[in-house]
């Protein structure tokens, strides 16, 4: 499959949470496929010390860890960074071992936590500091939890699915709120055989952004459903009334019905008529089908979901939702025009590729003056979110750029080539770098020079570094010992007269270090050959005509400098291997 690696790696995820049994077999397709699979396996973590049998499943006591799914029934220190999903049930105790691991799930963003953790302070400590998107929590617990958020903030600025489970008849919810949850945007109240009327009212005045209010109930009945359907604080939220399932474990591994799903399928069954997209995506439409026709169990499974006597029209409402939005936001990524024009189509799709259109910012002094009128349209937690790769080029003002590092404070990639220091006074831009969450940057030198790195929270996560020479200032840069992570540093050069003993000194300081790049003009390339001599990751490439466009091109499927780069050092590492092979 010619495909974009990251949809590919997308494609061979569905299929492997489709069918679990060809996980085995997908691993001795690849070295690449063998890491996703590793990546999958462990992502879905079951904690439950009921132990059930295979009758248990006729009963509807929920799936076992092992027999056939993807998700695992313990936490390990080894794969701790891979779950992304975990489910604590009624009947688990945590040991003080699985507490420890548990605290080294990073990578957590769902999670159900349907314990008693009242007497554990511990477990309250490690839940403040994930960075979870999804929460399924008894609402007494919850309300406890919102007493504790002096300690850490992470959580509450990257929520947005909540669901509250209500254990006894006597809640007390004078103290329920959402002011905290800026993104919350889906709630879900299982109540179970009661009802509680005034936290419908909380959610309605206090989420502001809220645009899902789900309700289950044991019977799927409320009497007083279409009253709050129609107050005025309703108006923009879908408030759905479904009946609550015996076996909620079944929400929470790969392949289960999320009560999102069943939102999704309440919402079509509704419908009196099939929605079809319209016109723009029917080019996009025979695109997939044509790289994907060859996938034999992508086809299969696609028949399978096609009504009888449909079998030849391909429509993309026919894959799963997951697979629909991944393919979509790629098309996005790849083509601004393409992003622009989907989101015209419908508010399901404006939904899915607007934040994608503002993932990668590339400002200039002809756009910025947009950019700034765009941020007073959003509010400012948007751009927050969503705004992950920006590029200030030299020609933005200090003061414009200072605004706009303000409200992205979500950045993982930066380019920065604005000339703070060039103005009198100084613009300040220090403490705006410090709390970003950078692991690729590209800065002038002197700019990078003048940070005080102690500060600075990317010091261990920066993986890839940009210097720009924007005058012949010494090559040797101290600052570098700072950056024990660094594995790709780019020097941009003004002239090609570079001291052996400084790129000799660079590597020693940065033993991390992978790949040294130096950037010049093609026609100094000759000029720095000889550095190969001195160690094999030293490699030239030519200034790329174009900055920006260079900047942009991983984010949109392109070569770009750094490839270039990778390629001059893999074919060097091949021809030594030759060598020694041939001796």
């Amino acid at each position: 499959m010619n495909l974009p690696p990251e949809l590919e790696r997308q494609i061979f995820l569905f299929a492997m949470r489709s069918d679990p049994s060809i996980v085995p077999s997908l691993k001795l397709v690849a070295h690449r496929v063998r890491i996703w699979t590793n990546e999958i396996v462990h992502e879905y973590v079951l904690l439950d010390n009921w132990g059930r049998s295979e009758g248990d499943l006729k009963h509807g006591l929920g799936p076992v860890p092992g027999k056939g799914q993807l998700y695992a029934g313990h936490i390990s220190p080894s794969f701790a960074k891979n779950v992304s999903s975990l489910c604590l049930t009624y009947n688990h105790e945590l040991s003080a071992d699985q507490l420890r691991f548990l605290a080294n799930c990073k990578a957590l963003s769902r999670l159900a936590l349907w314990v008693d953790f009242t007497e554990c302070p511990e477990l309250t400590a490690i839940l403040v500091s994930f960075s979870l998107q999804s929460l399924s929590l008894e609402v007494e617990h919850f309300m406890r939890l919102s007493n504790f958020l002096s300690l850490s903030h992470v959580w509450t600025s990257k929520l947005t699915h909540l669901e509250l489970v209500f254990w006894t008849a006597d809640v007390n919810v004078d103290c329920l709120r959402f002011e905290h949850l800026p993104f919350l945007q889906h709630i879900c109240f299982v109540w179970g055989r009661r009802t509680y009327p005034s936290t419908v009212k909380i959610a309605l005045e206090s989420c502001t952004y809220l645009r899902t209010l789900v309700i289950l109930t044991a019977s799927g009945q409320w009497a007083e459903y279409d009253h709050y359907r129609s107050l005025t604080e309703a108006n923009g939220v879908d408030i759905v009334l479904l009946p609550s399932v015996r076996q909620a474990t079944y929400e929470w591994v790969p392949g289960g019905s999320t009560v999102w799903d069943r939102v999704q399928e309440h919402r079509a069954s509704q419908r009196s008529t099939t929605t079809v997209l319209r016109a723009p995506l029917d080019e996009l439409s025979s695109m997939i089908i044509g790289f994907l026709g060859s996938w034999d169990s992508l086809e299969t499974l696609l028949r399978a979901r096609r009504p009888k006597g449909d079998m030849q029209t391909f429509r993309l409402q026919d894959l799963p939702v997951e697979l629909e939005r991944s393919i979509l936001e790629t098309a996005a990524r790849l083509d601004l025009k393409t992003a622009i024009n989907l989101t015209l189509v419908c508010r399901q799709l404006k939904e899915w590729i607007q934040p994608s259109i503002y993932e990668m910012v590339t400002l200039g002094s002809q756009d910025v003056a947009l950019f700034l009128r765009t941020m007073e349209m959003f509010p400012a937690h948007f751009f927050a979110h969503t705004v992950k790769k920006l590029c200030l080029t030299v020609s933005v003002k200090p003061d414009d750029a200072r605004r706009i590092l303000q409200t992205c404070i979500g950045i993982s990639s930066l380019a920065c080539w604005v000339d703070f220091l060039g103005r009198t006074p100084s613009v300040s831009f220090r403490e705006l770098l410090y709390p970003l969450p950078l692991r690729r940057l590209s800065i002038e030198v002197v700019h990078f020079q003048s940070l005080s790195f102690l500060e600075c929270a990317w010091i261990n996560t920066l993986t890839c570094l940009d210097l720009v020479f924007w005058k012949s200032d010494p090559l040797l840069v101290s600052e570098l010992c700072f950056l024990p992570a660094l594995t790709h540093l780019a020097l941009w050069l003004q002239h090609p007269n570079v001291e052996d003993s400084a790129l000799a000194q660079i590597l020693s300081v940065v033993p991390s270090l992978r790949l040294l790049c130096l950037v010049t003009d093609e026609d100094d390339l000759e000029n720095l050959e000889h550095t190969r001599q001195i160690d094999l990751r030293i490699v030239s490439v030519p200034h790329p005509r174009r900055g920006v466009l260079d900047w942009e091109a991983p984010y949109r499927g392109r070569l770009d400098m750094w490839s270039q780069a990778e390629e001059i050092l893999e074919q060097r590492r091949t021809a030594v291997n030759q060598m020694q092979t041939d001796y």
